[in-house]
């Protein structure tokens, strides 16, 4: 498969976003620049698919947990009383996608080629969603590396393991560097359910993977929110 690319200008026009925006995006690790002013194409539509339902600016990380933890029926106290009251009260009227659009900066994300031979390896080292495709009727989907940890035990396993970036949808290891919430709040909202999952897939650029996130999500946000107080 060949890898597209889009200048700075296109990417600005896709997203909808200032050329500075677009720098930031590089910065924070979102879009994928693979020369100066030329970026990988489908990181950019990754972008997209998550921003696609709402253009107000994402929540912060600890929000983004927050209401993550809340919709996954998780006990968590990561901003004060007062914020998860309204929280909760905004998450009752919320649709998958625009909950999709708000949690997108829970994590700084690192997609990574090189992996296959310490593939196991590296899914042990993580909080790996990976595995949870055909819970969420995707039987025929590959097993792959889709994972949080912190960011020190991100940059150790990028070192480790001689991972480089990954440009194309092609299969690549998906790294999740968290920072205001620990590995440990993590792990509790993965053993819960599956909507950490789900949230990746809905980021997906496969039509068929995106559409189980999205209804693994509203499920949760009506399923879980119906009744809480």
């Amino acid at each position: 498969v060949l890898f597209e690319f889009l200048t700075s200008q296109e990417v600005a026009t896709l997203l909808g976003v200032s050329l500075r925006q677009v720098s930031n995006l590089r910065r924070e690790g979102h879009v994928v620049a693979v020369a100066d002013g030329v970026y990988d194409r489908a990181s950019v539509l990754r972008v997209r698919n998550a921003r696609a339902a709402h253009r107000q600016r994402a929540w912060t990380e600890r929000t983004a947990w927050q209401a993550i933890a809340i919709t996954a029926g998780v006990e968590a106290h990561f901003i004060g009383q007062t914020q998860r009251s309204r929280l909760k009260a905004a998450l009752r009227l919320m649709e998958a996608e625009t909950f999709v659009s708000l949690v997108r900066d829970r994590a700084r994300v690192h997609r990574v080629t090189g992996h296959r031979r310490s593939a196991h390896r590296i899914a042990a080292e993580l909080v790996n969603t990976g595995t949870a495709a055909a819970r969420l009727g995707l039987t025929s989907a590959a097993v792959r590396i889709d994972g949080y940890a912190t960011i020190a035990e991100v940059e150790l396993i990028l070192e480790r393991y001689h991972l480089g970036q990954a440009t194309g949808s092609d299969d690549a290891a998906v790294l999740r560097a968290v920072s205001e919430v620990s590995r440990s709040d993590v792990e509790r909202i993965n053993t819960a359910g599956d909507l950490l999952a789900a949230l990746s897939l809905a980021e997906s650029l496969d039509d068929r993977e995106r559409s189980a996130g999205l209804d693994y999500i509203g499920s949760a946000l009506g399923d879980r929110l119906a009744h809480a107080s």
